[in-house]
């Protein structure tokens, strides 16, 4: 053996194959070998299906590049994986990370509701660009947005009995149909929504 990093020479899904082995907390600490390793410790993407997630959660401190700017393009994957394969129940995403004062970096989702789900029954977003035109989300129970910016023209929710929208910002008016809400809270700057279809 000439002492390399024979762990290099595998391709990832062998390594995630590995790592999958490990007690969380070990697979965890290997991002810290090298930047390729940084996120193969995902193992959200190899837990049993059988088995729905009770909540996840996923927070700010996913960027990359040369000036750390951008969101990780796996948060896509991650969320898509955890309320779709998973089923998970809970989603709670932060993205609004604060760089400078004038400057936040967000999450902007590539496809249209990746966490769209017939599991999903509470939701709560930070930081999230929404602009894939109708926010339907037809199980969804409990709804917070905080600091997000909406540039959807509806929400759309027949069960949402609870809706919290806190310091978001939205370009145009915002339609709120939601028949089965019992309790709504908006804070900051609202003119751009237009009131719920029924409380």
């Amino acid at each position: 053996m000439s002492g390399g990093d024979l762990f290099g020479a595998l391709p990832d899904h062998l390594v995630q194959r590995v790592l999958s082995f490990l007690p969380s907390r070990d697979a965890v600490k290997t991002a810290v070998l090298a930047r390729r390793w940084r996120y193969l410790w995902s193992l959200l993407l190899f837990r049993d299906a059988a088995s729905p997630l009770r909540s996840f959660e996923i927070n700010a401190d996913l960027l990359i590049g040369e000036e750390r700017d951008e969101v990780d393009p796996h948060v896509d994957l991650w969320i898509r994986h955890a309320v779709s394969t998973c089923r998970a129940r809970s989603l709670i995403a932060r993205f609004d990370d604060q760089r400078f004062w004038h400057e936040k970096i967000m999450w902007s989702p590539r496809q249209k509701l990746p966490f769209a789900s017939p599991h999903l029954t509470t939701m709560h977003l930070r930081g999230v660009i929404l602009d894939h035109g109708s926010l339907d989300l037809p199980k969804l129970l409990h709804l917070s947005l905080r600091a997000c910016r909406l540039n959807a023209d509806a929400i759309v929710s027949p069960l949402l009995k609870r809706l919290h929208i806190m310091d978001c910002e939205s370009g145009s008016p915002i339609r709120i149909s939601t028949p089965s809400l019992r309790h709504l809270q908006l804070s900051g700057d609202h003119q751009g929504f237009l009131a719920p279809a029924a409380l």
